[in-house]
């Protein structure tokens, strides 16, 4: 896969997430206030990481081809952390 093309994936994953997020947001709207906070906590922490993640395309994008690699696995290691966050979130706000 290009570089190009792997920033496309990535960003394209992003934005399905951040639609996840937004859902999520809107699904605990009728939830118990004393929850709901606990609730907009975790997704807050999402958003953070989202934006984390994006800054790091950012920069990768803007790197040479020695340091895509590098900077390639940290970008990857951060997806597979917000992923995990996003099902940890998701079964805890879904029960």
């Amino acid at each position: 896969m290009s570089k190009e093309e792997y920033f496309a994936k990535m960003h394209a994953q992003l934005e399905v997430w951040q639609q996840k997020l937004d859902n999520l947001e809107a699904s605990i709207q009728n939830a118990k206030e004393s929850v709901k906070n606990e609730y907009r906590n975790e997704i807050a922490e999402l958003e953070v990481k989202i934006y984390s993640i994006s800054r790091k395309l950012a920069d990768a994008k803007e790197s040479n081809s020695a340091a895509w690699e590098d900077l390639k696995d940290g970008i990857q290691n951060s997806f597979d952390e917000l992923k995990n966050g996003f099902d940890a979130a998701f079964q805890h706000i879904r029960k």
